[in-house]
């Protein structure tokens, strides 16, 4: 009966550490899971991402094509009008007969086109399309844009603006896949740090608060000095105190 005392002493001693080590071992596998979660979710939206690049890549094509043919077929019309125009001057110098040579007169060419808009004022239109409050047609304005002028320091506020414009519409998935985009191709852009908190509220939306505080996380480190950071934090300290 001795023995049967200490046995059950010993026992019960020992539950609450088994019990511990059992809690401190669901704990790490429920952060494993977590971060396998995430890992799943950024490969399926690097999958979207190459999938949109390669779209993005044969309408870039397309259009390279069709500016080349439209330049090709200019320089072939250019020396018929020179030559139409040289015709016209050389019949117009002669004068009738019986009188007096009269001046010259110019045939009368076409005004030159209007300059392309810059890259500047393609941007602008498309940002105000965006204050407007019409996002579909907005994204397909900065899309245009980023096609169009693909070496403009601008393309990365423009991806931005992509990403938010989603955001707006409650598009949280292909807004968290837009603002990766900007995180991961312009690292030093001007709205990347916008990018992360964008993304990290995303998260927050879709009822995934682990992931947008591992975000906010990034965007503290990575830009502590910006903005977005600084809004960030607050942020990141509200997300923490709810758990």
């Amino acid at each position: 009966m001795k023995s049967y005392s200490l046995f059950l002493l010993a026992a019960l001693l020992v539950l609450p550490s088994c019990a511990q080590n059992l809690q401190s071992q669901v704990d790490e596998q429920g952060k494993a899971i977590t971060i396998l979660q995430r890992k799943n979710m950024e490969l399926d939206r690097s999958m979207r991402r190459l999938h949109d690049d390669y779209k993005d890549d044969i309408e870039r094509i397309r259009f390279e094509i069709k500016s080349l043919r439209s330049a090709a077929e200019q320089k072939v019309q250019q020396p018929q009008a020179d030559a139409a125009g040289q015709q016209a001057d050389t019949i117009e110098s002669v004068p009738p007969a019986g009188e007096g040579a009269p001046a010259p007169q110019r045939p009368v060419r076409p005004a030159p086109p209007a300059a392309a808009a810059t890259d500047k004022d393609m941007y602008n239109q498309a940002y105000g399309v965006y204050s407007s409050g019409d996002y579909e047609r907005a994204r397909k304005a900065f899309g245009d844009f980023t096609k169009t002028h693909p070496g403009s320091q601008l393309v990365s506020n423009a991806q931005f603006w992509i990403a938010s414009s989603y955001y707006k519409e409650k598009k949280y998935e292909e807004a968290i896949s837009a603002c990766d985009d900007v995180i991961k191709k312009y690292p030093q852009g001007a709205k990347t740090p916008d990018a992360y908190y964008l993304q990290a509220l995303s998260f927050v939306e879709i009822k995934d608060p682990t992931t947008a505080q591992i975000i906010l996380e990034d965007l503290i480190q990575k830009y502590p000095a910006s903005e977005a950071a600084t809004v960030g934090k607050h942020k990141y300290e509200e997300l923490k105190g709810s758990n």
